[in-house]
């Protein structure tokens, strides 16, 4: 805040001050506040320009808004591990008549009674796999009964190995299930 301070803040400083103070941030030198920085905007653009073109959601800023590419890169938790068909493959397929009856689309959000779970933050653990493997079971389990459970992304994280999964170090989805 300090060096934001000593110059005149624009819009852009500003908003920056507000997501270090929002996100209770702090950088130990001028360098690498003005890489944050520089990061950041680069990444309110995209969030401003992305909010501009699109009608059917809203973006906005996170605590990893002012991450380098390859600092993000560690949350990418789908590992490309170890084929095993057992796990990987879906040995049946079932496949649906289409139908004249089926919506052109549906926005989940707001299906009544709902059948999704609102977004969760991974953190600094590569459980992505989990979190989609969850969210999917969760959501299927309340299209075809009407209620929806929240169940535990961890239980994934911590006991799949056996299957092939890497805990906060990537994973399949596919395994999980």
């Amino acid at each position: 805040v300090a060096i934001a301070s000593a110059k005149s803040l624009n819009s852009a400083d500003f908003e920056f001050v507000q997501y270090l103070a929002k996100f209770g941030k702090s950088y130990a030198t001028t360098e690498e506040y003005q890489l944050r920085f520089a990061t950041w905007f680069k990444r309110d653009q995209e969030i401003k320009e992305l909010n501009a073109t699109q009608t059917t959601s809203t973006h906005g800023h996170n605590h990893i808004s002012d991450w380098t590419a390859e600092e993000r890169v560690g949350l990418t938790g789908m590992k490309n591990v170890f084929y095993q068909p057992e796990y990987d493959g879906v040995k049946e397929r079932v496949t649906y008549a289409a139908s004249n009856q089926l919506p052109a689309s549906v926005n989940w959000v707001t299906v009544t009674p709902a059948v999704v779970n609102p977004v969760q933050d991974q953190g600094q653990c590569g459980s992505c796999w989990a979190f989609s493997a969850t969210a999917s079971q969760e959501s299927s389990i309340a299209i075809s009964t009407g209620t929806l459970y929240k169940f535990a992304e961890q239980n994934y994280v911590s006991c799949s190995f056996l299957q092939g999964n890497l805990g906060c170090n990537g994973g399949m989805y596919g395994r999980a299930w």
